[in-house]
């Protein structure tokens, strides 16, 4: 279970947790899960398989949200028109306001 060097002991503890607590205990009759909880522990898979379940919902109304926003910002977006005898203000990045950095 452990690599020979003993080394990555830190990425087991997990798993060696969730084993303990959902053991059954002769002393008690049961297991600390449901001494805790009330219920019988769901097996892991399945609570792995409704979390990426749940990660990939997450992941589309995220998309859905940026697209609503984009579109509802793109709406405020007025289309601005130039023409030869307008001033505009250009950007040169040649000039430096604060040539030394911040400290």
């Amino acid at each position: 279970m452990v690599s020979a060097s003993r080394k990555d002991w830190s990425m087991k503890l997990d798993e060696a947790l969730w084993s303990y607590r959902t053991a059954f205990k002769t002393a008690i009759g049961t297991s600390t899960f449901k001494l805790v909880y009330g219920k019988s522990c769901e097996h892991r898979l399945l609570q792995m398989n409704e979390l990426e379940e749940f990660r990939l919902d997450v992941n589309e109304n995220a998309r859905i949200i940026k697209e609503k926003t984009k579109r509802w910002l793109d709406r405020l977006i007025k289309p601005k028109e130039f023409h030869e005898v307008n001033k505009v203000l250009l950007y040169n990045s040649r000039v430096r306001l604060f040539p030394e950095k911040f400290k």
